[in-house]
């Protein structure tokens, strides 16, 4: 089975890099190709073209996120600052904004992380994922 996951990730590599060549301003094309190389292990490459998706579009809270999970264990003040992008541009995404609380959370910014899981509680006041916050 993990072949098989590993076998799906390279080919949509192999085509999300082709379609990065053929459409260089493409992206979600840069983002979904940064997820490849993360899920390969290839935080390098993956911070690469997470870099450029956010150059291409500002505002790709997904590809914010994705920068703040690989800066995490490197980098927090960076980790930080992309979840604070995340939490700018995800808009009604709860899934993308809880995920970035989680980050600022774990860099040491529970204010800020607090404040966020309170917004999303308004939402979705029963939400059993949010308790990682609110205790």
């Amino acid at each position: 089975m993990a072949l098989l996951g590993r076998a799906r990730v390279d080919a949509a590599r192999t085509m999300l890099e082709g379609i990065t060549k053929k459409i260089p301003e493409h992206a979600e094309a840069w983002h979904m190709l940064a997820t490849c190389h993360e899920l390969k292990q290839d935080r390098t490459r993956a911070r690469k073209c997470g870099k450029r998706a956010l150059e291409l579009l500002p505002t790709h809270a997904r590809a914010a996120l994705l920068l703040a999970r690989l800066n995490l264990t490197s980098d927090a003040l960076a980790a930080a600052d992309y979840a604070r992008r995340t939490v700018r541009n995800a808009g009604k995404d709860i899934v993308v904004k809880r995920n970035a609380a989680r980050i600022l959370m774990e860099t040491g910014n529970l204010d800020e992380a607090k404040k966020v899981v309170d917004a999303l509680s308004k939402i979705d006041p029963r939400s059993q994922r949010l308790l990682f916050v609110r205790a």
